[in-house]
């Protein structure tokens, strides 16, 4: 099972355009919130879709509808889903019991335009505090 950490790490290598949302943004405001899965903001166009779904597939992630990865590039079934079935987010996960999750909002309110990734290089290192600091709270307790 890989960390959230390592998720983010390599979405940020792979060039995915991502706004963390949910459980982790908040965290990594310097909020105490437990949470047991990645949520994210995709810039939904083509390009950035098959960077997503290149890292999803590298970390096994497998969509939890019984649809093919590739269907989240489909925008016009998501946009049937989201109209049809009130879809908010495409839920993926590791295939082992208790892997992680990542869901991905799939029609973002969120501008990447304004993003670099000299912000997300800042969040890695804030999130990269904050695994230590869990590292070194397991070893004291």
């Amino acid at each position: 099972m890989k960390s959230i950490l390592d998720i983010v790490r390599a979405l940020g290598d792979a060039d995915v355009e991502f706004v963390l949302v949910g459980g982790v943004a908040v965290q990594l405001h310097g909020f105490v919130r437990a949470t047991i899965d990645l949520d994210v903001a995709l810039a939904m166009d083509d390009d950035n879709l098959a960077r997503f779904i290149a890292v999803a597939r590298r970390f096994g992630l497998e969509p939890v509808l019984p649809v093919l990865l590739d269907a989240l590039a489909n925008s016009a079934q998501i946009e049937q889903w989201r109209r049809e079935k009130g879809m908010i987010a495409f839920a993926l996960r590791e295939p082992q019991a208790g892997g992680r999750v990542v869901d991905v909002i799939v029609r973002p309110e969120v501008p990447f335009g304004f993003l670099s990734m000299s912000f997300w290089r800042g969040a890695l290192k804030l999130i990269c505090l904050i695994e230590r600091s869990k590292s070194r709270l397991s070893t004291i307790y």
